[in-house]
């Protein structure tokens, strides 16, 4: 009788190793701060390193951060800043927003909106610079990034990200 050596194989090892690593990730995620800030970077595509970036790839993406995004006419910090937006604050009390034209939640990836998604085209406008404004926040943790898409022409955009808060 011929004894089975599946525990001899480097390939099912290495398959059994990613499996266990995957799995651990998403276990630690709720009570490591930084297993958790790393996940929501991935989301918005601002990891520090494409490696660290590359390695999350087999991990399965979550579903319980609360994603959201705006795509705005200015940068935040220019809308708060337009004498218009002074003066209504006077006089009602409260600061309209009138560099938002759009926003929304997203299921995962936030950064889709600007990168891959089919509303690039729609929220952005054609050859117009806009600014997308992406959050994600898990258990009192928040990764919020701003990204300016530069208008290139023929639905093209630069697309720089910044970090807005860790």
């Amino acid at each position: 009788m011929i004894e089975p050596r599946m525990s001899q194989s480097p390939f099912l090892i290495a398959i059994y190793s990613l499996i266990t690593a995957c799995a651990l990730w998403v276990l630690l995620m709720p009570w490591v701060p930084s297993v958790a800030e790393s996940s929501m970077r991935r989301f918005h595509l601002t990891h520090p390193s494409f490696g660290a970036w590359a390695i999350q790839q087999p991990i399965p993406a979550m579903y319980n951060f609360a994603n959201t995004y705006e795509i705005r006419q200015w940068p935040p910090h220019v809308a708060g800043s337009l004498l218009v937006d002074q003066i209504l604050d006077l006089a009602e009390g409260e600061t309209p927003d009138f560099g938002k034209l759009h926003s929304d939640h997203i299921n995962h990836f936030p950064a889709r909106v600007a990168t891959f998604s089919s509303q690039r085209i729609h929220c952005c406008g054609p050859n117009q610079d806009r600014w997308l404004v992406t959050t994600s926040t898990y258990r009192g943790q928040r990764v919020k990034t701003l990204t300016e898409l530069k208008a290139l022409g023929d639905g093209q955009f630069n697309v720089t990200r910044t970090d807005i808060e860790p």
